[in-house]
């Protein structure tokens, strides 16, 4: 692999953006981007 390896792999089961699933895509009141931004943030390097 070009530039060695991979160390560390950060994952989030996102579950829900904020918006319906189906053609519609109507807003919703879930919506996992804030926690994730904020998981983010905070992760161990």
């Amino acid at each position: 692999v070009k530039g060695g390896q991979t160390e560390k792999v950060w994952f989030y089961d996102m579950e829900a953006d904020g918006y319906s699933l189906d053609d519609k895509r109507d807003k919703i009141d879930r919506n996992d981007i804030p926690d994730i931004l904020k998981s983010w943030s905070v992760r161990e390097k």
